[in-house]
């Protein structure tokens, strides 16, 4: 998976299944796992992140969560959600070999954001959403092991 987080940073089209997701509430410097469930083979019940504009998606980034009644019981998200992303600022560093893709959508009037970071750090390549609406929550989605369906 070597040079994919530069290739989706610069706009390559993608549509990844997970096979682990794991959901953190953040507090200060420490993450308390909400969730972390993982894809079984044969219960076609995984996390997906696609972004694929040549079929129709438009420029959105599209999350489609697994295990759905446990995220909708933790009150923080949905089944599937849809964000604009379309591009992202791509980093190396090359004495830890950590590659980063990101991008930050801000909400109304700078009161709430969502950071989407693409990594990969030597051999492990995962897809975070972390969600903050200033003063109320922060939370992290961790989506990890992830299969290419489309690369």
């Amino acid at each position: 998976m070597e040079n994919y987080v530069k290739q989706i940073a610069a706009g390559k089209e993608y549509h990844a299944r997970f096979r682990r997701t794991k959901i953190m509430d953040i507090r200060e410097s420490t993450e308390e796992i909400i969730d972390d469930y993982n894809y079984e083979i044969g219960d076609e019940d995984y996390s997906e992140v696609i972004f694929m504009p040549s079929v129709g998606r438009g420029i959105e980034t599209w999350f489609t969560f697994n295990k759905i009644e446990k995220i909708e019981k933790s009150g923080f998200l949905d089944y599937h959600k849809n964000f604009l992303i379309d591009t992202l600022k791509y980093t190396y560093n090359k004495e830890i070999d950590l590659e980063m893709a990101q991008t930050t959508l801000w909400g109304p009037n700078n009161q709430s954001a969502l950071i989407y970071l693409v990594s990969r750090k030597k051999d492990i390549f995962s897809m975070n959403l972390l969600i903050t609406d200033f003063g109320r929550f922060h939370m992290k989605v961790e989506f990890s092991n992830p299969v290419f369906v489309n690369f």
